[in-house]
């Protein structure tokens, strides 16, 4: 996963990344705030497990 760049290569603006009890990372992105256009990809949370 490509976590680098602009939707739909990367996902965008990271807001917020946290770690979950099973050693998961859980992140948020934040590409609808309100500046510029809304990519089709819109907001996403993802799971990031190794």
């Amino acid at each position: 996963m490509v976590l680098r760049g602009e939707p739909p290569q990367g996902l965008g603006r990271l807001r917020e990344v946290v770690m979950g009890p099973d050693g998961a990372l859980w992140l948020t992105t934040s590409n609808c705030d309100g500046r510029g256009s809304c990519p089709p990809e819109k907001d996403r949370i993802v799971r990031i497990v190794r």
